[in-house]
């Protein structure tokens, strides 16, 4: 899990309808890739006041290929994160965006302290989504912990929460996590990759195309 960075140098000189400000203030962080594929922008064409760190990173712990991709954040404390903090954050966000989840239903550190994240022997989820009436540990994984550890933050997770969703970068890891979790109850596993490339939603661009 992230520390909450929640300061005053996030709020940004624009309007809360702004989509990219709102994922930002829910996400942290997003990469380049997500940066056109959810909103149709490139990293030169971001107003001042955002921040666009650099890092080599893969797309998880143990991968092979590594590349430079940049990160888009709203403060500079998050553009200090390493590139895999800045990862972790990336994938949570893709995992809300293949959800289409809004951010009133997705409560990150970054944005509430509902007591989710508090006084619990270090079983703390990355964030939490609430479907309906309900609340699920969304837990990130991308190969650091064993499988002890996957199996301890499991069964507490279990205990604390109505379900519990685990989100990897990659459909192998995803199936490795689903296998492992077999015996616990309420448990979805899903890949979501920040790293892909794809094509801009319609009608997107929305600083680019904003009235003055």
């Amino acid at each position: 899990m992230i520390a909450s960075r929640m300061t005053q140098d996030r709020i940004a000189p624009w309007g809360a309808t702004d989509p990219l400000l709102y994922d930002l203030l829910v996400d942290g962080a997003i990469t380049h890739r997500q940066l056109w594929r959810h909103h149709g922008l490139r990293i030169g064409e971001l107003p001042v006041g955002f921040h666009s760190p650099e890092r080599q990173v893969g797309e998880s712990k143990h991968s092979r290929k590594v590349e430079t991709i940049k990160f888009v954040t709203l403060s500079e404390r998050d553009a200090s994160l390493t590139g895999a903090e800045l990862r972790h954050l990336a994938i949570a966000a893709e995992a809300r965006q293949a959800l289409t989840t809004p951010g009133a239903r997705w409560k990150t550190p970054f944005i509430v302290d509902d007591g989710y994240w508090y006084g619990n022997d270090g079983n703390v989820p990355d964030a939490v989504y609430e479907p309906g009436n309900q609340a699920w540990a969304v837990e990130v994984s991308v190969g650091s912990y064993s499988n002890k550890r996957i199996l301890e933050k499991a069964t507490a997770f279990e205990e604390r929460f109505d379900g519990q969703l685990w989100v990897c970068p990659t459909q192998r890891q995803a199936a490795g996590i689903k296998r492992l979790l077999a015996g616990h109850n309420n448990v979805r596993v899903m890949a979501a990759n920040p790293f892909v490339a794809g094509k801009p939603p319609p009608r997107s661009g929305w600083w680019r195309n904003r009235k003055s």
